[in-house]
């Protein structure tokens, strides 16, 4: 068994990428000394809100109306792997 936290902070100047807080919970299962069979169950939170640039009628770069694009991403991944 195996749990992993990770964080990725995506903004960078004026790129606004959001932040990731993420959790993997892993269960890796030995069928025989030949086969192990991996699971993987992430869930993560995007803490993003959106604000878009628009050009006024003058040219003028303005902020436009933002959004919240926060939420959860869930994720489950598998595998079998054999040894010979």
């Amino acid at each position: 068994m195996g749990v992993r936290w990770n964080y990725l902070c995506l903004d960078d100047g004026q790129v606004n990428g959001g932040v990731l807080n993420g959790c993997t919970l892993g269960l890796n299962w030995l069928l025989n000394p030949n086969a192990r069979v991996y699971l993987n169950y992430d869930f993560t939170y995007r803490n993003f809100t959106s604000t878009p640039w628009t050009k006024d009628s003058s040219g003028t770069v303005i902020p436009g109306t933002s959004y919240d694009g926060s939420g959860w991403i869930h994720g489950l991944g598998t595998r079998l792997a054999f040894d010979f």
